[in-house]
């Protein structure tokens, strides 16, 4: 039986009659299901006068002089005389994800990779010489390229018209104010993210008090050898992604936020700064290894542990599906924030805890920014968490500003940005052909070109995946622009469709808060 710490003003228990983290492997399918309950575990809410009790007898040890987790895990038995009425009990649930696992990635051909090196800065068209940018329209789309080979049973000019100049994330104008900044934490709440990778290894967060594979909490955070990250699918300072079911989920993510900028090789990202002048921080926080998902108690502690260790941006790629998706393909999830809150109330204290917790006066930012996919239904409204007031929410769209054809939008949502959609251009991928430049541009015209672990990306190290989980990451922070709300595009000319427009604001009280820090959408 566990404890979990009081997040804000809330006290959250989570008894196990089992074992202490029972973790359920969902066969593949196509159907999209809710999160499952975890048997014979239940989320247990107290009156908020628990937890100053419990500050009250002090919340750095346990009562058997144990120190306390950074997470404030405690024995239920520690704190059963000091009870308060319980006020709600929930199912403790198996968290979903916002994409499917039965979607592997398209690997980059070894051909092209290991064509002759890309020209000197300048040289090339762009401002930086990643060898492969020339793929990235979700960066920079420049309309048509001749390199983009198209089905031969597709008209060239419609295929031609589904580039439009500017339909990207607007990183050139961005990058005259600032390419990253290194005070900025970005937690990946994904798969293990692959931290050897050389476009990814100089950008990742490191915890200086920490050592990569120690048996020991050296800088007595309650985590042991949380150097990267923690995995907390298995609560160990490893971090994994060579699972035989994983999908490189984690590292195409993290690659769009920040793949290192201008080194020759690879891909250009969002905020990955340059050798000269260094980007964003990626911290590797596994919630999900193969087909198996992390729990809420799980979850919270992964959240928690973000915030408190100097992440100020939550990248979320997990969550329920929207209330108005097909109920013949996915079950339902939550209508109403209301409905949301109250049956998962500690992913809400957890959501509260990193929003107002993360992050410093003195910092680049007060305050976290948790941004979430907005769902792969098709449907119109956005999946919560993502959908709640103090979270943001990002569509896809294709490389011509319509909306992906999986992409959910509408209420709850707040931006659109590129995400890819393979089906709106080409069929998938089949064997049908074997010239490497074809399956390479017929890959790159629909989805979105990143970094990825070497074993599903046939060794190639980058590949394409499709989702608004790529679209995601391009929602950044910068420590030089201000922003009081969020653009509610992805780009500003020419105007997009209203059907890629945002549908919710900020409310005013997170508007507020959101005018104290500086916020960049591109």
């Amino acid at each position: 039986m566990y404890l979990v710490s009081a997040l804000s003003v809330v006290a959250l228990f989570a008894f196990h009659a089992c074992s202490t983290e029972d973790l359920v492997e969902p066969s593949a399918s196509n159907t999209q299901s809710e999160p499952t309950e975890m048997s014979g575990e239940v989320i247990v809410k107290f009156d908020p006068a628990v937890s100053d009790l419990l500050d009250e007898r002090g919340l750095a040890q346990t009562r058997s002089n144990a120190a306390a987790t950074r997470s404030g895990i405690y024995s239920v038995d520690e704190v059963l005389d000091m009870l308060g009425e319980v006020q709600a009990a929930t199912p403790n649930r198996t968290i979903k994800r916002a994409y499917r696992t039965d979607r592997k990635p398209i690997p980059f051909p070894k051909e092209l990779l290991n064509a002759p090196a890309t020209r000197a800065e300048g040289e090339n068209g762009y401002v930086y010489n990643d060898q492969l940018l020339k793929w990235e329209w979700h960066m920079i789309n420049r309309g048509y390229q001749d390199h983009f080979t198209i089905d031969p049973e597709e008209d060239a000019e419609v295929a031609k018209a589904k580039f439009q100049v500017g339909a990207d994330v607007n990183c050139e104008k961005a990058w005259e104010r600032t390419t990253g900044d290194p005070s900025i934490i970005v937690a990946v709440l994904d798969e293990g993210i692959y931290f050897r990778h050389p476009d990814l290894q100089y950008n990742m967060w490191e915890n200086e008090g920490e050592t990569y594979g120690s048996h020991k909490d050296n800088d007595g955070n309650g985590y042991v050898g949380d150097y990267y990250g923690y995995d907390f699918i298995n609560n160990t300072g490893i971090i994994s992604c060579d699972n035989s079911a994983d999908t490189g989920h984690g590292t195409h993510v993290a690659g769009v936020i920040a793949a290192r900028n201008n080194n020759g090789i690879g891909i250009t990202s969002i905020a990955g700064g340059t050798e000269e002048n260094p980007g964003v921080k990626i911290m590797s926080c596994q919630i999900f290894s193969g087909n198996t998902s992390s729990n809420t108690v799980s979850l919270a502690r992964a959240i928690k542990y973000a915030a408190d260790n100097g992440a100020v941006i939550l990248q979320c790629s997990w969550g329920y599906t929207s209330s108005t998706a097909n109920g013949y393909e996915n079950t339902p999830g939550f209508a109403t924030q209301e409905e949301w809150e109250t049956n998962c109330p500690l992913e809400k204290a957890s959501l509260d805890y990193f929003v107002h917790n993360a992050g410093s006066p003195n910092g680049p930012i007060e305050g976290g920014i948790p941004v979430f996919a907005s769902g792969n239904e098709s449907a119109p409204s956005a999946g919560f968490p993502g959908a709640a007031d103090y979270c943001v929410s990002v569509n896809a769209i294709a490389a011509d500003y319509t909306i992906s054809t999986f992409s959910n939008y509408g209420p709850g949502s707040n931006i659109s940005a590129p995400g890819g959609d393979q089906d709106y251009y080409f069929d998938y991928i089949g064997s049908e052909s074997s010239d490497p430049a074809y399956t390479a541009a017929r890959g790159a015209v629909g989805c979105v070109l990143s970094t990825m672990p070497p074993q599903v990306s046939d060794q190639t190290g980058y590949g394409y995946m499709e989702g608004t989980s790529m679209a995601c990451p391009t929602y950044r922070v910068s420590p030089r622009w201000v922003s009081p709300t969020p653009s509610s595009c992805a780009s500003t000319s020419p105007p997009p469709s209203s059907a890629n427009c945002s549908s919710k604001a900020l409310p005013r009280s997170t508007t507020t808060r959101l005018g104290t820090r500086t916020i960049t959408t591109m």
